[in-house]
């Protein structure tokens, strides 16, 4: 599972001695005691760079104190302070900056409602660290995490559904373990589902990481297995799986690793080594006791620390308005010509643009659907057909006619010297309340390298499919991967809708999809099955 995220960079700020202490107590916190003097010092800290109107610096701060009371299991208090650290990003302009900080406080909140049992609150906070993910791995974590909230709701195969998205999101830049973490757990919830694939994925996961020496991993993958088996009733492969997780804890010499363990061991049967991990357990769980009391004189009254928080945000508030107030009547007048040589040459472009489009869209109109109607006229007034074939003529005539009146309507919906944002654009018309549609970074697509009409075949591919779904699929989720390797691009476009049996379903629109790919010299194939949604791949 993925844990808590922190800033990278506080440690590179400075070279104090007590800083690289105190942030390696809750960083590397191999004496737990070392954690509560840490929360004592960044307290300090934080009302410091408060008061300094360093308010990014608190949140960085911030951003420690969540993690040191998470791994305590102080998880209100570790609540506490990622409300306080989103009051103050809320108070900073918006930038790379902030968004990775607010996705990352959003992803601590998911965790923390996670160990809190309250799953929804969750699911909200993991969904909103979704919509600011960034990278593809961004992505991924957050998928995994929601995941894993789905596991322990016993949603087994929800959690499938998740895991499945990030590993169809994954790429070999992410690093192949992460993809083995993605394996792991996939096969772990498909063991509870009796998927077919289940142990393949999960000795998969386990080769990967004995091979890259993933001894956390390794860890992992052997408990999953000897899950795996212990829900089978196979004891023997049950315990060898055990006994090497039990091996691995004790190599890295992680207390929970061992408890985890052992636990399991006696799970599968009694065993001498019961008597140690009672023993164990009965000292984390009286250590865990006296850390809360020792912490206990730290945690502070939430209206006292928002009070003092609410004092210097104004002085600071206070300081940026002189400022601001010098600087307006120093830039208004540039910004004012900026502005005003800018909307000049928009709307230059914007009238060259709309001359083409209306003179394609006007050709279309005029040369096609006009002769179609004037057909249909023709054969109302003139030809001599039975009256039941006329009817269907002209309604035939009639929706092509339409259509085409469609067809000169889209023309003018693409803009190709934008490519990545008219994608976002078809994309977006089709995320609603009830349907997620979940992507990579269109942006870091290199679209400039793609010809033109490539551009507009795949548009319009896009288009047909998200229609599909939208008319037929009644999907809730909808995945779309672009990927490139060294010879071909390939986006694959999945549906968790209900699926369609491929020798029933009408297949115009796939059609349609087929010979725009084929006509750019590229390759489309779909796959579906009724109940099991719909998938499908655009190779460029």
């Amino acid at each position: 599972m993925y844990g808590l995220l922190l800033p990278m960079h506080i440690y590179a700020q400075t070279e104090r001695d007590s800083l690289k202490f105190y942030y390696n107590s809750i960083v590397n916190p191999t004496d737990r005691l070392k954690i509560t003097k840490a929360f004592e010092f960044y307290n300090k800290r934080i009302d410091k760079s408060l008061q300094d109107g360093d308010t990014i610096g608190a949140v960085q701060d911030l951003r420690l104190m969540i993690r040191g009371q998470f791994e305590l299991g102080l998880y209100n208090e570790s609540e506490q302070s990622a409300t306080r650290a989103l009051r103050l990003l809320d108070q900073l302009p918006v930038n790379s900056v902030t968004t990775e900080a607010k996705y990352a406080i959003y992803n601590d909140l998911g965790l923390i409602y996670k160990e809190l049992k309250a799953e929804e609150n969750a699911l909200n906070y993991f969904n909103n660290a979704l919509q600011l993910a960034v990278k593809t791995e961004d992505s991924i974590r957050i998928l995994n995490n929601i995941a894993n909230v789905y596991s322990a709701q016993k949603k087994y195969h929800l959690a499938v559904e998740k895991f499945s998205v990030a590993l169809n999101l994954y790429t070999p830049d992410v690093g192949i373990l992460t993809k083995a973490l993605i394996l792991d757990n996939l096969g772990y919830n498909q063991s509870k589902t009796d998927h077919p694939e289940a142990l393949e994925n999960l000795r998969a996961a386990l080769e990967i990481r004995t091979k890259n020496q993933d001894l956390a991993g390794m860890y992992s993958s052997n408990r999953f297995l000897a899950t795996y088996y212990l829900d089978r009733e196979q004891k023997n492969e049950a315990l060898t799986y055990a006994n090497e997780a039990y091996r691995i804890a004790n190599q890295i010499n992680s207390i929970t690793y061992i408890e985890n363990a052992l636990s399991l061991l006696i799970a599968i049967e009694n065993d001498p080594k019961v008597v140690r991990y009672t023993r164990l357990r009965d000292s984390i769980t009286l250590a865990k006791q006296q850390e809360e009391n020792r912490y206990a004189f730290l945690k502070y009254n939430v209206e006292e620390a928002n009070e003092r928080f609410l004092k210097a945000e104004l002085e600071r508030q206070r300081q940026q308005k002189v400022f601001l107030i010098v600087i307006l009547i120093i830039v208004m007048g540039t910004v004012f010509i900026v502005y005003y040589k800018n909307q000049q040459r928009k709307r230059a472009k914007e009238l060259a643009t709309y001359e083409t489009e209306t003179r394609l869209s006007k050709k279309v109109h005029d040369e096609f659907a006009n002769d179609i109607s004037g057909i249909m006229t023709l054969i109302a007034n003139t030809f001599s057909v039975p009256e039941g074939e006329k009817d269907k003529l002209l309604n035939y005539l009639n929706d092509l006619y339409v259509r085409s009146r469609d067809i000169s309507t889209q023309i003018a919906g693409i803009d190709i010297g934008n490519f990545s944002e008219s994608l976002k654009g078809l994309i977006v018309q089709y995320h609603t309340d009830s349907v997620s549609v979940i992507t990579n970074p269109i942006t870091a697509f290199p679209w400039h390298k793609i010809a033109d009409h490539t551009k507009i075949a795949i548009y319009r591919s896009l288009q047909e499919l998200l229609i599909n779904t939208k008319k037929h699929a009644k999907a809730t989720e909808i995945t779309i991967a672009i990927k490139q390797d060294a010879t071909k691009n390939k986006i694959t476009y999945t549906d968790n809708g209900i699926g369609f049996d491929l020798q029933e379903q009408h297949l115009n629109g796939l059609y349609n999809v087929e010979t725009r790919m084929r006509d750019i010299g590229g390759k489309f194939t779909f796959e579906s099955q009724k109940g099991k949604g719909f998938k499908a791949n655009l190779i460029f």
